[in-house]
């Protein structure tokens, strides 16, 4: 369960998880507003009570809770382009590229 507090003139929702106690600012003064958000925060409650939503390991509770039980993925850094330069500089540098010198395709054959 969830329930609401009012400090501030600001609502904040209060939880317990794991025996302990959280709590953070909604970001609104109005009630209808700070009920619904509360409805967000108990279902995602219930649904880790459920056990169909986890808490990665490393995760915070109060982030996880406010996100709806989503989890940011890391950023997964983008792949280098090359162009055909460097493509060729990189074929070149190869191991195996010596073995290749010569030869004209599977038979091995020299030309």
């Amino acid at each position: 369960m969830a329930s609401l507090e009012l400090r501030n003139k600001t609502y904040r929702v209060v939880f317990m998880h794991g025996g302990k106690k959280y709590a953070y600012s909604l970001g609104t003064r109005e009630r209808d507003m700070a009920e619904a958000l509360r409805g967000a925060v108990e279902k995602t409650l219930m649904l880790m009570g459920q056990g169909l939503l986890k808490l990665p390991n490393g995760a915070d509770i109060v982030d996880f809770v406010k996100a709806g039980g989503k989890v940011e993925e890391p950023a997964v850094p983008l792949r280098e382009r090359w162009n055909l330069k460097k493509l060729k500089d990189s074929y070149l540098e190869s191991p195996i590229t010596p073995m290749l010198r010569g030869t004209s395709g599977p038979s091995g054959q020299v030309n």
